[in-house]
């Protein structure tokens, strides 16, 4: 009789050896990091979003000019009182001459949370547009808030960029309660300067800022 032990039959597949798992494990570990970039670049920049955002607004409101015969100006919301709203809230308003008012054109934009006016940034030059002021348009009370206390910016009725040559500046910040704001990081800055047609050139590089 035959006494030999019994060996069960196996499943055809070997075990993987130590150093298989470790490659395998490194593979998988440089996918990661891989997939954890990519999603890194495909969040929104607040900066960049929000300079297209206002860069269309300029770009648009020469026309705008011209269709009513009338100034526009495209106002920042600079008011302290609003905390929340202060540098992310832009309108643009034109003049009805025929009331003797200011008008809200189109609906009032706010920039991406994180990215404010940077006012600092943006120095008034001679015969441009006015420097924050007390500014009290009228307007129905909504995203733009209440407040009084605008930056702005004009074009003359015939469509010409009075603000030609002046900047506009976007910056990553935060704002405290008092609408105190503060930015951090210079070189997460964005913007362009107006021509006198009021298209934006777009700054390329932080460092030409």
């Amino acid at each position: 009789m035959d006494s030999s032990p019994i060996t069960w039959p196996r499943n055809g597949h070997r075990a993987f050896s130590l150093v298989e798992l470790l490659v395998v494990l490194a593979v998988i570990s440089i996918l990661i990091g891989i997939g954890t970039g990519v999603m890194t670049g495909l969040k929104p920049n607040p900066v960049s979003t929000g300079e297209q955002m206002a860069g269309r607004l300029f770009a648009s409101s020469r026309t705008l000019a011209l269709n009513k015969q009338a100034p526009v100006r495209i106002l920042v919301h600079q008011d302290t009182l609003e905390p929340d709203k202060i540098g992310r809230v832009l309108v643009r308003i034109w003049f009805d001459s025929a009331n003797n008012r200011w008008q809200m054109s189109g609906s009032p934009i706010q920039l991406p949370t994180g990215a404010f006016f940077d006012p600092s940034q943006c120095p008034v030059t001679p015969g441009g547009s006015s420097p924050t002021g007390t500014m009290n348009v009228n307007l129905i009370s909504g995203i733009q808030g209440t407040g009084t206390n605008w930056r702005y910016y004009e074009f003359a009725s015939n469509g010409a960029c009075i603000s030609a040559g002046e900047r506009f500046i976007i910056s990553t910040g935060f704002a405290d309660s008092g609408g105190t704001i503060t930015f951090p990081d210079a070189s997460k800055r964005g913007g362009f300067v107006l021509r006198s047609t009021g298209k934006p050139i777009f700054y390329q590089d932080p460092n030409q800022i």
